[in-house]
């Protein structure tokens, strides 16, 4: 902001004290040079901000020195600034009050413009003003300039409606009393337009759009009057019908600039339009407590982090005197809750019963960074399981987090590498993690929008000493014990052998059937079994068959199925189970 001074005196003492009453402002004062500095020097700063290779303490000390004859930054307490200066010659002088630059950190270090509220107590020959506090008296000395030009702010969006998505909607930056909002919609292909129009953060229409004369936009106006925050530019499209709705349009918004309504202009100056806010995510998985089969759900403890920068939660730090503030999530919604902050509130999709946590905590840094931590224990849905190769199965668990509000608001951007994301002792000891992936998709929300979700999925294979130690090797010695019987040439103690192998294979199909839920299709162990039954269930035939001939005194030619059993069994055995694992893994 600007302030002229009129009719200062040589000889006059300028007494100007700033304090921060909201936001993370560093409140700086300064005396213009020149009266045509006001709009250059706005410039100047702009590309300080935008160059983040400046040596930014080099780069602000000349700013000053070629803009002001005299400036202060943090002569108040803490923060504040307090200006005295020796008025040199009669006339009028123009006092700029703002911000200082300071470096904030999420993508990167970077020169940043703090922002918030403040309160400004001018005096003229008046020391006490140095304490920050006094009263109005006299005449006014100062106004805000009344020929500067208003801030002019226009940004374009591209806009893609479909069947699927044919409402979307827009948080503009706050209003201030005096400006005035204009957009305008344009279909880039000939569709219908939609209707747009912008409501307060309740909801409340403040504007409606109408269709222009050439009927090839929607336009709006509005002019504040009072501090408008966080209005809303809602796009529409429910009045067309499923063939109307997929279009693309060009909306353009501007502030102060009524030539928006006319025409499609260049963006210029800072955004009209918040952007969505990124939200960063971090999970680890620190330990898979138990994988349930029957039920299909695993339980697992692991950490989140969020991380997400929203200048409304900035602070000043002199007036905690603190460089971080530590809050637990009660107190973050309740001051979201008492400023009308949204925040990015999230959702485990695939959690089945309640999320235990051990902790939830929540920094905030002064530029308005605030970092959510939490340690949990959860159990996660895994309907999708595939058993057909079991137990040579591969399996993947999903975690699948989204967020609560549009992707307009808040989308999530995946952090850190796969391979900080497991603990050294996942303590399940039936799985081992093969591979790990995460990454973020759009899915549907209501009224044709979408929300952000997360996804991360642990592909993981069994550890087969178990099985092939405590079911296999006492399965095939089994088979070969079957085998081994026709050497007898006792018929009836092959049968009895013949029988109870058969039991074991019927016990041996419960033994497995309890692991597993009860599926629509076989596994490959049920495959194996199955087969391996079928053969020592036609040993138990054979047996029986030449128990007869010897009854009957054809020796012979039980002698003879001897010899071609011993033979053909192994081949027939192992021809089933070839084609067993041929077509669980067709």
């Amino acid at each position: 902001m600007v302030y002229t001074l009129s009719g200062l005196k040589k000889g006059d003492m300028l007494y100007a004290y700033m304090a921060n009453t909201g936001g993370n402002l560093d409140p700086m004062l300064g005396i213009l040079k020149n009266d045509r500095d006001r709009d250059s020097f706005r410039e100047a700063l702009a590309a300080i901000v935008a160059n983040t290779d400046l040596n930014l303490v080099t780069a602000l000390s000349r700013f000053v020195d070629d803009y002001f004859v005299a400036w202060n930054d943090d002569s108040g307490d803490g923060y504040d600034a307090f200006l005295k200066f020796s008025i040199p010659a009669d006339g009028t002088y123009y006092l700029f009050a703002g911000s200082t630059i300071t470096n904030q950190q999420f993508d990167a270090f970077a020169p940043h413009l703090t922002s918030g509220s403040y309160r400004l107590l001018l005096g003229l020959n008046a020391p006490g003003v140095e304490t920050g506090k006094g009263e109005t008296t006299g005449a006014i000395i100062a106004e805000i300039v009344k020929d500067a030009k208003p801030s002019l702010q226009v940004q374009q969006l591209d806009i893609t409606l479909t069947s699927d998505k044919r409402f979307a909607f827009y948080r503009l930056i706050d209003i201030q009393p005096g400006d005035s909002v204009y957009a305008r919609l344009v279909s880039t292909d000939d569709h219908p337009l939609p209707r747009i129009f912008l409501s307060d953060f309740g909801g409340k229409p403040l504007a409606m759009g109408d269709i222009d004369r050439s009927a090839n936009a929607v336009t709006f106006t509005y002019h504040s009057r009072e501090p408008t925050v966080g209005p809303i530019l809602n796009i529409d499209g429910s009045n067309m019908n499923h063939s109307q709705a997929a279009g693309n349009y060009r909306l353009t918004v501007g502030i102060n600039t009524p030539a928006v309504l006319n025409e499609d202009l260049a963006a210029k100056g800072l955004p009209v339009i918040k952007p969505s806010i990124k939200v960063k995510i971090a999970l680890s998985v620190d330990q898979i407590v138990s994988v349930d089969q029957q039920n299909e759900n695993f339980t697992l403890v692991g950490s989140l982090d969020l991380m997400w920068q929203d200048t409304d939660l900035a602070f000043s730090p002199d007036k905690c005197r603190c460089t971080i503030k530590e809050m637990e999530v009660g107190d973050l919604i309740s001051l979201a809750t008492e400023k009308n902050i949204l925040l990015p509130l999230f959702t485990f999709f695939n959690q089945q019963g309640n999320r235990w946590w051990q902790n939830q905590t929540v920094f905030i840094e002064p530029s308005g960074l605030a970092t959510y931590r939490e340690r949990f224990t959860v159990t996660l849905q895994a309907p999708d399981f595939d058993f057909r190769l079991y137990p040579f199965d591969r399996q993947q668990f999903h975690v699948r987090i989204d967020l609560d509000l549009p992707t307009e608001a808040f989308r999530f951007e995946a952090t850190g590498q796969p391979s900080d994301i497991l603990g050294d002792q996942l303590g399940e000891e039936q799985w081992s993690v093969v591979k790990v992936t995460q990454g973020t998709t759009e899915i549907p929300l209501d009224k044709n929008l979408k929300k952000s979700r997360f996804t991360m999925t642990m592909e993981v294979k069994r550890h087969l000493n178990f099985y092939l130690f405590r079911i296999f090797m006492p399965m095939f010695l089994i088979i070969g014990v079957s085998w081994v019987i026709f050497f007898l040439k006792d018929y009836g103690r092959q049968l009895e052998v013949a029988s109870g192998n058969l039991l074991v294979f019927i016990a041996f199909n419960f033994t497995i059937s309890g692991d597993l839920p009860r599926l629509g299709y076989l596994t490959l162990l049920d495959r194996l079994i199955i087969a391996s039954f079928v053969c020592a269930a036609l040993v138990v035939f054979i047996s029986v068959y030449q128990k007869r001939l010897e009854a009957s005194g054809k020796i012979a030619l039980a002698a003879r199925i001897d010899n071609c059993i011993l033979v053909l069994y192994p081949l027939i055995y192992g021809l089933l189970v070839a084609l067993e694992y041929f077509t669980a893994t067709r």
